[in-house]
């Protein structure tokens, strides 16, 4: 773990306790993130967070060592030594031998982790805001997306969604009735006429702001809220809800977003 500056939730603190002065400048850090990790404070033990290919990046520095209040000290293997003994006292395992947890085990973590704190995360806009999601199935995988955005819109936000569809016959209306949003069908073999579905859904509209919201794209729930709240103070009366990023995201996250409904992992670092 990164110990320059680091930041700890209160909860975690009274359950698990402060740092063991039995230890003394070994194996603190290591023990209690130990700890942290047996109650699920982070990811396992082995898997702490750490920036990608670091060591690419950061190495021991010499002045480091110079430096070092610590290792000038005669006894400052013995102090290793001593504090091993405590770890294994205290945990009935020396802290090189805790086993690993495997790979899937640990993304199991994260998606648990990532759902959970998105679920404290809804936004309650139902008398503010309708998405308006007009759309056609002329893809299987138009069917897809439009599950997963109904279903990422339906976790963060509590407003009215209305799908206006176009075909010549409904492909969306059971889709509708499991997200429980409104489903409008225009029935006709002409081109995709957007623009037509995008005015008869807006008729249907009672709520002060209404959004145009693609069938095929998710944005993070506050670039949406920040939009919301421009229009209702009085700021703007048309935004564009968009950060200067664009993500194209390769196919294996799909499974991720739809289980997490987060955008964590697929915007690179």
């Amino acid at each position: 773990m990164c110990r320059c500056s680091y930041f700890f939730y209160r909860e975690s603190l009274d359950k698990v306790g402060l740092y063991d002065e039995s230890y003394t400048n070994a194996f603190e850090h290591v023990d209690h993130s130990y700890m942290l990790a047996e109650q699920g404070f982070s990811t396992p033990y082995w898997w702490w967070s750490d920036i990608a290919n670091s060591l690419d990046f950061v190495e021991e520095q010499k002045c480091s060592e110079e430096s070092s209040t610590i290792r000038p000290r005669s006894d400052w293997q013995l102090n290793i030594q001593k504090a091993s003994q405590h770890f294994i006292k205290k945990h009935g395992i020396s802290p090189v031998l805790v086993p690993d947890t495997s790979v899937n085990d640990v993304i199991k973590f994260i998606k648990q982790t990532l759902n959970k704190q998105s679920q404290q995360q809804k936004y309650d806009l139902k008398d503010k805001l309708t998405f308006i999601i007009p759309a056609q199935v002329d893809h299987k995988d138009r069917i897809r997306n439009i599950r997963t955005t109904l279903g990422y819109l339906n976790h963060y936000f509590n407003a009215d969604i209305i799908i206006s569809e176009q075909d010549t016959s409904s492909k969306l209306h059971n889709i509708c009735k499991e997200f429980k949003c409104k489903h409008i069908f225009t029935k006709t073999d002409d081109f995709f006429n957007k623009l037509k579905l995008i005015n008869i859904a807006v008729r249907e509209t009672t709520t002060p702001i209404i959004s145009i919201y693609d069938a095929d794209a998710l944005l993070r729930p506050k670039q949406i809220t920040a939009a919301v709240d421009l229009i209702l103070n009085e700021k703007a009366q048309l935004v564009y809800p968009y950060d200067g990023n664009f993500y194209d995201v390769p196919e294996k996250y799909f499974d991720f977003i739809n289980e997490t409904k987060h955008l964590t992992n697929v915007e690179p670092s």
